[in-house]
């Protein structure tokens, strides 16, 4: 009875404003409530549930590799550098959003484009004549360093879209101005990115943030205060679903792990063995590997090897030959996207082939030429990135296709894409062409969202107001995965739950 007690407690708290709990819950409170398994005992780590003494996982400390360079770095740009994501004549898969400005630390994307006189009729039905203020926005996230490579192409849909939307006359008649700042994973970068962007420039919401590895309780604690919406662009940080001004696009925190589960258990079936490797250097790898084998069970599965490994390791055989050894048929990788490469190629080189299954931004459009990654899942929180039957899915590939070719479009891309129609349906809601642009209106505008799916391309969002619209019970996302080099969407726009 007590038990139960301290979980409903924990989930509660989770779920609500942290103010009426008698503290903040600690991290392993929060795994806790978001598997919704037994709180984990102090010191358990990563291995809660899964002991790699018992099922010949690799420990904490084996393979880590020396003197390599963390993968994702680029050693020619520094940390914290300017970056402009704006600027043309990018690589494929960076894509190019308009012309940008550097000042201060951030890029600021002003692809303004035409502005119409009238606006575009809102929710309340609003014809009123357009003022065409702008409404100035800002993006904070990791878009160089350990992170940079799965991130930026979301910076660059979010990016393309805004200056497709501006082109077309902005929101409501407001050209969307965008402000772009790098925290190149580190914490307090991004809360004084934060800072900086809401007191200096004004910005009224954050749209997009991809903050991983730099989400900290002081970034929450600052735009609660100052009631300021994040956009969350990747919802995997355990603390998003914490936060009542973090608005996520699906199952948040470790529940955006179990979409993971869900696209395995409903593509390979029920009752295989399954195993992990995880990062050692992030705290997001311990939490995932914590809830590991609470998720593996609910999904069927029997967790048989929990593996940790470096990031700069630069052979992953020992975690492949113990994977194998303990016959795991599906293996879950929550590491950096060029290590996932790694443990592929030296799997393969074993003769090892389980079932890889990672998250979206883990995966990019050179996977579906190598043989080793025939058959990996991944789990799209939003709309299948290859499918163009609805007309926002045409709109994505015709816009993107513009400045990165069809085959380097993949899940990052519509990811990004997607929180921009989040944050341009919130305007639309709450900010009507003849009004003053404001960060109440555009709360307003998202606290009117009950089971909006932006015309079929999301799963159902309800945000509520004072409470995380992040819900731990929406572990759902939709399956994708290679068969026959090519991504396949099995299901089309059926999501998966757990």
């Amino acid at each position: 009875m007590k038990r139960r007690t301290f979980r409903t407690t924990a989930i509660v708290c989770s779920l609500v404003v942290l103010s009426g709990c008698a503290s903040r819950l600690d991290r392993a409170e929060i795994v806790a409530a978001q598997t919704g398994g037994a709180p984990a005992a102090a010191g358990a780590g990563a291995q809660a549930g899964v002991d790699p003494s018992t099922i010949g996982g690799v420990a904490p400390g084996t393979d880590t590799g020396t003197g390599a360079v963390a993968p994702g770095v680029d050693p020619g740009t520094a940390p914290g550098s300017v970056t402009e994501p704006g600027s043309t004549g990018t690589a494929p898969g960076t894509g190019a959003a308009g012309p940008a400005t550097t000042t201060g630390g951030t890029t600021t994307t002003d692809s303004t484009g035409s502005k119409g006189n009238t606006g575009t009729t809102g929710a309340t039905g609003s014809t009123a004549k357009a003022n065409n203020l702008p409404i100035t926005v800002g993006f904070v996230g990791s878009i160089t360093g350990l992170y940079g490579t799965s991130f930026r192409p979301a910076l660059n849909a979010i990016q393309a879209n805004i200056t497709d939307l501006n082109a077309k006359g902005g929101v409501n008649g407001h050209p969307i101005k965008l402000i772009v700042a790098d925290d190149a994973g580190d914490p307090s970068t991004y809360v004084a990115q934060l800072r900086r962007m809401v007191e200096s420039d004004k910005v009224l919401a954050f749209v997009g943030n991809t903050h991983a590895a730099s989400l900290s309780q002081a970034a929450i604690d600052y735009v609660e205060s100052k009631q300021i919406p994040i956009l969350d662009g990747d919802d995997s940080n355990l603390l998003a679903p914490t936060s009542h001004m973090i608005f996520g696009f699906g199952a948040a925190g470790l529940g955006l792990n179990g979409t993971e589960f869900a696209a395995a258990r409903d593509l390979v079936g029920k009752g295989k063995k399954a195993g992990f490797i995880s990062c050692q250097e992030v705290q997001q790898c311990a939490d995932y590997a914590q809830g590991f084998a609470e998720y593996a069970k609910k999904a069927g599965f029997t967790p048989v090897f929990a593996g940790r490994a470096s990031l700069t390791a630069p052979d992953f055989t020992a975690n492949c030959l113990q994977a194998r050894n303990a016959q795991a048929e599906i293996l879950f990788l929550r590491i950096d996207i060029n290590s996932v490469k790694r443990i592929a190629r030296d799997c393969s080189r074993q003769g090892y082939k389980p079932v890889y299954v990672t998250a979206p931004v883990l995966t990019d459009p050179s996977y579906p030429s190598n043989p080793a990654f025939d058959k990996i899942i991944t789990p799209s929180q939003q709309f299948p990135f290859i499918n163009d039957k609805l007309p926002e899915e045409k709109r994505f590939r015709s816009v993107l296709s513009r400045v990165i070719s069809v085959d380097q479009i993949f899940a990052s891309h519509a990811q990004g894409w997607n929180v921009a129609n989040i944050f341009a349906e919130a305007v639309k809601r709450g900010i009507a062409p003849d009004a003053t642009p404001s960060t109440e209106l555009i709360l307003k505008g998202l606290w009117s969202f009950k089971n909006v799916t932006l015309g079929g391309t999301s799963q159902p969002l309800t945000y509520v107001k004072g409470q995380p619209p992040a819900h731990l019970k929406n572990v759902c996302a939709f399956p994708m995965q290679i068969q026959n080099g090519k991504w396949t969407a099995p299901f089309g726009n059926k999501p998966s739950c757990l």
